[in-house]
This record gives structure tokens, sequence and C-alpha cells, in this order.
């Protein structure tokens, strides 16, 4: 049983890094597989680096295709994936207010997208989201202490 609901990936839109993103034997697909191990059926895709391509339209509907594609191929439904074009740099659709950067873009931001999917659970699996927090580790290590053990490792 997944303890949180939403993931939310982040993918370079920058020319030539978001191919490898398909490419890659450990890059989207892995982080897609994760996901859905752990349970997750929602996801939000952030193509961030939308500046260095200069905020096109055209590449951003591609990259929307891929990545829907993509996310179907590893069992979500298209309803609970989200693509939201972003620049870190600018702050570009992260939080309450869209970005004049992306007038063409007519869909939430980030904060609002993760608010929506919040609503969509039960008020038990809501109040159980909100307080667990997942992440993926690997070389763990642990270490004996007088009253306790302490593990160690490397988030991934």
């Amino acid at each position: 049983m997944a303890l949180g609901d939403l993931a939310v990936v982040c993918v370079s839109g920058e020319r030539g890094v978001f191919d490898l993103a398909f490419n890659l034997k450990y890059s989207l697909k892995e982080e897609l597989g994760l996901a859905k191990s752990q349970g997750l059926n929602s996801i939000i895709f952030i193509t961030t680096f939308m500046d260095k391509i200069g905020f096109q339209e055209d590449k951003f509907v591609s990259m929307v295709d891929m990545l829907t594609k993509k996310a179907q191929a590893f069992g979500f439904k298209n309803e609970l994936v989200q693509v939201i074009p972003a620049s870190l740099f600018d702050g570009c659709n992260l939080l309450e207010q869209r970005s004049t950067l992306t007038p063409w873009y007519n869909g939430p931001t980030l904060f609002e997208a993760a608010k929506s999917f919040q609503t969509k659970l039960t008020a038990m699996r809501a109040k159980q989201a909100a307080m667990t927090f997942k992440f993926a580790c690997s070389k763990i290590f642990s270490e004996r202490v007088a009253t306790h053990k302490r593990l160690f490792g490397r988030v991934v």
C-alpha cells in the first residue's frame, strides 16, 4: 500500500537533454517504474529549462505527447497525468500565478495541480498523505549506537 498519492518528476526541456531522458537506461523509465512500484497513480511532470528553448509552444506540445505516452506505458491514466511548462530560474508556473512567459498555457501551476490531485483523495487518504514522505535510498549502511540503531544512505 502506498503512503503517497502523487509523484512530481522534473524533466529538462533543454535541447538534447529531453531526448536523452527517453534513451538512457536509468532515467525517466526508472522514475516512472519507481513511482508505479510504490503504488502511486498520479504524476506531475515539470518540464524545466523552458527558458532555454524560448518558451516555444510547439516544443512543449511534443514533450506533453511523449511524456503522456511514456506514462501510459507504465500504467498511469491520462486524467491523472499533468505536464506543466516551467522555468525554475524565472519561477514560471510554479506557484499561484501563471507566467506571462507562457501565454499559450492555460493549465494549472504546480501548486494548483498538486492541490487538485489532493482534492481527489478521500479525507482519510488526504490525512495519511499529508503526514508521510517517501524517498528512494541507495547504499544503505547501519551502525549500532549504545541506545539505538542509525541508518545512513544516499538519497537518489
